[in-house]
């Protein structure tokens, strides 16, 4: 046997340990208590999620991250097309991108945004490049002064 086909068995029995003493969490725990972290939680061990991954002292790699994102956008992009309608496939591949990010950050809040969704589905047919823009907001100081121009 060689070295690579040993270190490929040994990764394969090692991954099936881990997961029969570990067990799987989807969310976040303290690894000493076996207690779901929370706000106001007094950590007594490591954040721990997963199948035992210590996010102290691991956390996770850039790729890891890349992967997470991507699944969570393709779902935003599932939220974005549900808030759009039927409008979805009128509105260019931009504005599909803001609704996407919308409902990444927002995520089932944006169905709340009525107005906003009546808004996007009334004015689609009117919208023409370089005349698009976010009106100015109101909750954060420097946020939305200007309107953001194509």
């Amino acid at each position: 046997m060689t070295t690579e086909d040993a270190d490929g068995l040994v990764l394969a029995m090692a991954a099936e340990l881990v997961r029969l003493h570990e067990g799987w969490r989807q969310r976040a725990y303290d690894d000493a208590t076996g207690e779901p972290l929370r706000p106001g939680h007094t950590l007594v061990g490591n954040p721990t999620v997963g199948w035992g991954r210590n996010l102290r002292d691991v956390g996770i790699r850039r790729h890891e991250a890349e992967i997470l994102l991507a699944e969570d956008l393709k779902e935003a992009i599932g939220r974005a097309r549900s808030f759009a309608g039927s409008v979805w496939d009128g509105l260019s591949v931009e504005r599909r991108s803001v609704l996407t990010d919308m409902a990444f950050n927002l995520g089932g809040r944006l169905m709340s945004f009525r107005r906003f969704r009546a808004a996007c589905c009334a004015a689609t047919s009117r919208w023409r490049p370089g005349r698009c823009w976010i009106p100015a907001g109101r909750g954060r100081s420097g946020a939305g002064r200007r309107p953001w121009r194509r």
